[in-house]
C-alpha cells in the first residue's frame, strides 16, 4: 500500500475506523471524510485533524 492514497468516509468509528487505520499501518495514506471533527480527534491517537 506504499505510495497509496486512500479516502474513508466516516473513518472515525464503526468498520471506516478500523479500515482506515488497518490501511494505515500497510503504508497508505488514509484521508477521512469526517462530519465531526472533535468525534474524530477523540477516536485515537494519530489522527491529524
Amino acid at each position: 500500500m506504499n505510495d497509496k492514497v486512500v479516502l474513508i468516509t466516516d473513518g472515525n468509528s464503526g468498520i471506516g475506523q478500523v479500515t482506515s487505520m488497518d490501511l494505515a499501518k500497510r503504508g497508505a495514506k488514509v484521508v477521512l471524510a469526517c462530519l465531526d471533527s472533535e468525534k474524530t480527534k477523540a477516536a485515537g491517537p494519530g489522527y491529524d485533524v
